[in-house]
């Protein structure tokens, strides 16, 4: 999976998250949204960025 899909799914996680009616649902949302970031992160060092993206998690 690339960076443009990978901040895709962490937007789309967030959005579905915050519209979630259920806490169990937000919660499920945020968890996938934190790994989406980490997986960003991962990416993004793994690639040498010297300054990478602050992703805010959910």
């Amino acid at each position: 999976m690339d960076l443009n899909e990978l901040y895709s799914r962490h937007q789309v996680s967030i959005a579905r998250a915050s519209d979630s009616v259920s806490a169990t649902g937000r919660e499920s949302y945020r968890i996938c949204a934190r790994g989406y970031a980490a997986r960003i992160a991962d990416v993004q060092w793994l690639a040498g960025v010297a300054r990478p993206t602050v992703v805010v998690g959910a």
